[in-house]
């Protein structure tokens, strides 16, 4: 007997829905700023569910990354964590940076701006931060050939995030 479970958005509005009945009702000024956050939320799923895209979940344009703008900052911090990974694994650091730039179809200069960037690392979101964290473990357990497998795999996964926009997107 298999049991279907609801899908991922269904989940975040029951969610959702559970909290903003927990604090409905409350006076304090934390509960009267997230109930009309979660009430927003909660319409917002629901407004999807039928295919329409609510002010709270649009996405924001962005000039200069691409079709997939996450994905390609996601990207870009595997990238730092590329170079550190090929320098634990005897790279100088420059031949790294060179090896990554060579995947990723930029510069070394553009990988060495990267490496720079302090907003890029800077981030409340699991997934980003769990990015590093996994290269870091990956140090002690991919050989050399692993780590250029991979890199080459997320060099190509860049390239395809940073097409450019066409007209109408």
């Amino acid at each position: 007997m298999t049991v279907k479970l609801p899908t991922p958005r269904t989940r975040l509005r029951n969610f959702l829905q559970k909290q903003l009945l927990s604090i409905e009702g409350k006076s304090s000024s934390e509960a009267m700023v997230l109930v009309p956050l979660l009430r927003q939320a909660v319409e917002g799923l629901d407004a999807l569910s039928y295919g329409q895209t609510p002010p709270i979940f649009e996405k924001t344009t962005q000039k200069h990354w691409g079709v997939e703008p996450y994905t390609a900052r996601n990207l870009r911090l595997k990238a730092v964590g590329f170079v550190a990974l090929l320098h634990a694994k005897e790279y100088t650091v420059g031949k790294a940076k060179h090896a990554v730039a060579r995947a990723y179809g930029r510069s070394t200069s553009a990988i060495e701006a990267w490496r720079k960037d302090q907003a890029l690392g800077k981030t409340a979101s699991p997934g980003l931060q769990s990015i590093m964290q996994k290269i870091t473990r990956c140090k002690s357990t991919w050989n050399e050939g692993r780590a250029l497998k991979e890199l080459k795999k997320a060099g190509n996964e860049f390239k395809l995030a940073m097409k450019k926009k066409k007209k109408g997107q």
